[in-house]
This record gives C-alpha cells, sequence and structure tokens, in this order.
C-alpha cells in the first residue's frame, strides 16, 4: 500500500493530466465519492478569469484503488470519518485536500444498500424523490444562509430593505441598503465569500440552471425574496423569470 504522501502525489499527477491544454487555470478542483465498493469522480476548474468549467477526470482502475487505501488509511481507528474528497491543486504544483462527510449521498448509499432486490422503476422513483428532497433542503440552507450574511453586515440604524444583486458569468455581487424612499447606501460584505459561492454551485446540480442575474431584497421583518433571470430560456420556451421567497428569524437586538 502506498503512503499517504503517495497517494496525493499520484492523484495530483490526475490533475495535472486532466487540465485543459488549450485555457489557462488557476485552480483544479477533483471530486471523489467513497463507498465500500465504488469510487465515483468528477471534476472543474478555474479559468483565469475565476469561470468555472467542467473538468473531463480520467481515472484508472490503479487509481481507484489509491482513493480506496487512502479512507481505509486516514479513516483507520474510526477517526475522521469522510465519503467525500475535494483534491484542490495550483498550477505550481500546491495542493490543498479537504475530507467531507456528505450524509446526503451516505442516506442515498444506504437507501441503495437496503433495496437491492426493489425493481425499477419503483427503486429509482425513489431515489428521485429522495434527491429531490435533499436539493430542496439544501437550496433552503443556501438562501436562507445569503440572507443572514446581509443581515449581519445591515446598518446600525433603520432599514427599510437590503439588496443584493447578483450577475454571472463571472460572478459578481454588489450589496446596498435603502434606508428611506430612493436613497440607498452600499454595504461592505464580510463573510459573503462561501454563501454566495454556494448559490452559483446550485446551477452545476441543475437547478436554477443558466440564471445570468439575480436580486435578493430583504425586509426588516426577515421576509426575503430571491427574482432570477434567464434571459436565453425563451429559446427553449422555458420561463424567463422565477422566485423563490421565504422567511428567517431576525438576530435578537440587544437591550
Amino acid at each position: 500500500m502506498k503512503s499517504v504522501q503517495e497517494i496525493y502525489e499520484a492523484l495530483g499527477r490526475v490533475a495535472i493530466e486532466s487540465a485543459p491544454k488549450d485555457d489557462n487555470w488557476q485552480l483544479i478542483i477533483l471530486r471523489f465519492e467513497h463507498e465500500e465498493n465504488m469510487v465515483g469522480d468528477s471534476g472543474l476548474y478555474i479559468d483565469s478569469e475565476g469561470v468555472r468549467k467542467p473538468l473531463s477526470v480520467e481515472l484508472s482502475w490503479d487509481d481507484s484503488e489509491l482513493i480506496h487505501d487512502l479512507h481505509a488509511t486516514t479513516t483507520e481507528g474510526g477517526n475522521n470519518r469522510w465519503n467525500l474528497m475535494h483534491y484542490i491543486v495550483r498550477p505550481d504544483g500546491s495542493f490543498d485536500v479537504e475530507f467531507i462527510w456528505d450524509e446526503d449521498q451516505a442516506e442515498i448509499m444506504a437507501y441503495i444498500a437496503a433495496t437491492p432486490h426493489v425493481p425499477e422503476p419503483r427503486r429509482g422513483n425513489e431515489l428521485d424523490r429522495i434527491k429531490k428532497g435533499q436539493l430542496e433542503r439544501k437550496t433552503d440552507r443556501i438562501y436562507n444562509s445569503i440572507v443572514q450574511v446581509l443581515l449581519q453586515n445591515a446598518p446600525p440604524h433603520t432599514w427599510e430593505v437590503l439588496l443584493l444583486s447578483l450577475t454571472r458569468p463571472p460572478l459578481h455581487y454588489e450589496a446596498q441598503a435603502q434606508t428611506a424612499p430612493g436613497r440607498r447606501t452600499s454595504l461592505l460584505l464580510l463573510g459573503e465569500e462561501a454563501a454566495v459561492q454556494a448559490l452559483e454551485e446550485l446551477t452545476l446540480e441543475g437547478n436554477h440552471l443558466g440564471w445570468e442575474s439575480a436580486t435578493l431584497a430583504v425586509e426588516p421583518s426577515g421576509q426575503y425574496r430571491y427574482s432570477f433571470v434567464w434571459a436565453g430560456a425563451g429559446e427553449f420556451n422555458l420561463p424567463t423569470h422565477y422566485h423563490r421567497e421565504g422567511h428567517v428569524t431576525l438576530p435578537s437586538k440587544e437591550a
């Protein structure tokens, strides 16, 4: 069995060999899903302008075995439980590794393991139902996290509405607070990167596919509304606008 460092170096070679030959890149992210008898792989890269693009990954049988070996080594003794790994590499060869326990993936695999003899299409329909519920829960978490970021950065004085405008690609955003009719001030957001990036990643999972611009409005009551626009959707007889509303509990104010 190879050492952990040797496995990391082998994965680095996979990443470099999968790198686009006709496009400059600043980051490659390989994603590996690990189950007892299976390794799933996918990838993306971030080009020189910061745009995320899909990446075709060529993982050999030997490379898959390395993922199994890495899992066995890093989880020995019941520590560091994970079923998802991100291998992140830069052009200079430096890399980071993230080990993640994905509860949604574990739920799906547990259902598959428990229903080996359930016939299709009933089994497939149930998997679709599970995945749809998971995506709805994930979407709500992402929506709410961005709203919370806006609230945390709201001006200390009275405001009427908080606004966040987003456009993509590449992803760009700007936040404002309306303090009086026709009067808006810019907000400096702190801690927004992960939350806003997660919203963009929903497009990679088939939800909100293709949106080009979006706005978020948050009221002092905690009520919020997202509005997404995809101008090109009309060419495919799809809605060019769609919305999502919700409510969050406002942080309590100290007396």
